[in-house]
């Protein structure tokens, strides 16, 4: 079952569908990111997917207008980490990309 912080989210995603115009990413928005339970990832990743999906937003409200951001990461992050190698990639997009 859904919990409230869920429901809520919900709710405000669908209201956020309907609108016609484009909606400026806040702060409180991304301290409402909630926590994600994903049937095909270890629990112990959730809070490291939250944190990047805080991130996703976080670059999009300060580097990219607002506009839409795609993040993409390994999942083997730790290893290519202490290699020293990229784990993770970011593309930038426009309000009229599709």
């Amino acid at each position: 079952m859904a919990s409230d912080e869920e429901k809520i989210f919900q709710n405000e995603l669908e209201m956020a569908k309907k609108r016609d115009h484009k909606i400026m990413i806040t702060d409180e928005a991304i301290e409402k990111v909630p926590l994600v339970r994903y049937k095909e990832i270890p629990e112990s990743e959730y809070l490291m997917l939250r944190e990047l999906a805080k991130e996703v937003l976080t670059v999009s409200k300060n580097d990219n207008h607002s506009n839409e951001v795609a993040l993409t990461y390994s999942l083997d992050y730790r290893k290519l980490i202490a290699e020293g190698k990229v784990f993770m990639g970011v593309a930038l997009g426009d309000e009229h990309s599709s």
